[in-house]
């Protein structure tokens, strides 16, 4: 309307350019609610509310939600050929450690087997309980894999092993580090694609 009324400078068309606008914008309300300005506004927020459900469900995700069966523990009394071997036969560059009663006491690197490799006879004497290091990162079953996040990150291990609780320590499963870390990082791409 007042692009017509700038163009012709004409006060006459105004009367019937106001009732032309207030038809057209009932008839087009008749056909579809929501004009160009609001329609984006609500396509954007129903964007938003499905990344937040995204969101919202890979945060709510535990850890017994992600867990697998537990790497085959090294007994504490293991010696060091078979501990060297059960590193070459797998891919993992760390072993958990557990005691007779199944708990998680320490972790075997496959880096600190170098420090035996030069010793002679005496070898055959070393055990895991000699080789390996104190657990310094394990997770339970209950919490959710936003609240490990920080272990996840700091932690050089690939699997995470995942404990009963944190005062008996019972080794019952473990969590791959990439497929926790990717699930979180995955979330976020996702929500920060539509925004």
């Amino acid at each position: 309307m007042l692009m017509v009324f700038e163009m012709s400078l004409n006060y006459s068309l105004m009367p019937p350019l106001m009732l032309a606008c207030a038809v057209a914008a009932i008839l087009s309300r008749q056909f579809h609610a929501d004009s160009i300005y609001t329609a984006a506004v609500q396509e954007k927020s129903l964007l938003v509310e499905r990344d937040s459900q995204a969101m919202g469900a890979a945060t709510r995700k535990t850890v017994a939600d992600m867990m697998l069966e537990p790497l085959t523990p090294l007994a504490e009394s293991t010696r060091f050929a078979e501990i060297a071997d059960r590193f070459i036969a797998s891919t993992n560059n760390f072993l958990p450690v557990t005691d007779r009663q199944r708990r998680l006491i320490g972790m075997v690197a496959l880096q600190d087997l170098k420090e035996y490799l030069q010793m002679g006879a005496e070898l055959n004497a070393v055990i895991a309980l000699d080789v390996m290091r104190p657990v310094s990162i394990f997770v339970t079953p209950d919490q959710t894999i936003v609240s490990v996040l920080p272990k996840l990150l700091e932690a050089d291990l690939r699997n995470i092993p995942v404990v009963n609780n944190a005062t008996e320590r019972l080794l019952i499963g473990r969590v791959v580090r990439a497929e926790a870390l990717g699930l979180l990082s995955e979330a976020i791409a996702t929500g920060g694609a539509h925004r």
